[in-house]
Order: C-alpha cells, then structure tokens, then sequence
C-alpha cells in the first residue's frame, strides 16, 4: 500500500468520524423530542427524524464505500482500476 493509498484511507476516516457525530448530534435531537413527549407525528419530529435518516444513511454509505476502498488497497488494486480477476471481481462489488 503506497502512501497516497493511505492517505486517502485516512481522508476517507476523518469522513467517516465527522460525519458519525452529526448522526449522533441528529440522533440526541430526536431522543430528546421523544423524551419531551412530542408528539411522533408532529413537524418537530418529522423534520428531526428525516435529519437523522439522511445523516445515518450517508454514514453507512459512506462506510461501505470505504471498506470496499480498503479491501482493494489490500488487495493491490490500485483506485484506477486493476488488471486482474481479483481487482475486477472488488470493482464489481461497488
């Protein structure tokens, strides 16, 4: 794995963790609005619930994205695309 391949594993971690603590920030929002007995199907809670649903599918998308990164770094595919069998059969995989 060369240098580049890590950096971009770490940018990709730093991504990961920045975004983990919206999901979190997003998901104490919305336990506290239960835990104010708000209403489930008011507009505070509504609009509180798709904030944390979109942040929480962005983290597990982008944690997907990385690990497949990962994995193909492990292998010796480079992000370009690789050759053999085993770089197409990870491409595939995305």
């Amino acid at each position: 794995m060369t240098k580049e391949d890590k950096m971009l594993l770490i940018s990709g971690a730093a991504q990961l963790y920045d975004l983990g603590l919206k999901v979190e920030m997003a998901r104490e929002a919305l336990k506290n609005l239960v835990e104010s007995g708000e209403p489930y199907d008011c507009p505070k809670m509504i609009k509180a619930f798709d904030r944390f649903a979109e942040a929480d599918n962005k983290w597990k998308r982008l944690e997907l994205e990385h690990l497949h990164l990962k994995e193909r770094l492990e292998l010796g595919c480079n992000t370009g695309g690789g050759n053999n069998r085993r770089c197409r059969a990870e491409d595939d995989k995305i």
